[in-house]
C-alpha cells in the first residue's frame, strides 16, 4: 500500500468528499492539493494509489445506492444488506462507521506534543 502523504490525504479529501468543490473530480481535486498541472492531468490513468481511491469512492456508492433501494424494500434480503454494512463501514468508515477510534484520524496520535515518557505512560493505562 503507498504511504498517504499530506498532498495525497489532500487529493483524497477533495475527491471523495461530496461537499467538495472538486468532488469526483481528479483533475480538480488534484489541482486543489497542490499537485502540478500536468501531474494533475494524468493522475488517472498513470498514479496506482488514485486508482484505488477512485475504486473505493466507486464501491460506496454502490454501497449507498443500496442502502437507498433498502430502505425502500420490503422484501427479505439479508445477504445485500450485509454487503452493503460492509462496505459503507470499511470503505466509508468517516461517514458510517460506528467504531470507536482511540488514535485520531488515519492513526495520528490523539494527543499531540506528548514526551516519548508520557506516551508510555498513557499507553500503560490503556
Amino acid at each position: 500500500m503507498t504511504k498517504m502523504n499530506p498532498q495525497r490525504i489532500a487529493f483524497k479529501e477533495a475527491y471523495c468528499n461530496p461537499e467538495s468543490e472538486t468532488f469526483g473530480n481528479i483533475y480538480k481535486s488534484g489541482l486543489a492539493a497542490g499537485f502540478s498541472d500536468e501531474y494533475s492531468k494524468n493522475m488517472g490513468s498513470r498514479v496506482e494509489w488514485v486508482s484505488s481511491i477512485v475504486k473505493d469512492v466507486e464501491l460506496l456508492s454502490i454501497a449507498e445506492e443500496n442502502l437507498k433501494m433498502l430502505a425502500k424494500q420490503d422484501d427479505d434480503i439479508k445477504v445485500k444488506a450485509d454487503i452493503t454494512k460492509f462496505l459503507a463501514s470499511t470503505i466509508g468508515k468517516k461517514r458510517f462507521s460506528t467504531r470507536q477510534e482511540l488514535t485520531g484520524g488515519d492513526g495520528r496520535d490523539l494527543v499531540l506534543g506528548l514526551t516519548e515518557e508520557q506516551k508510555e505512560k498513557l499507553n500503560n493505562l490503556l
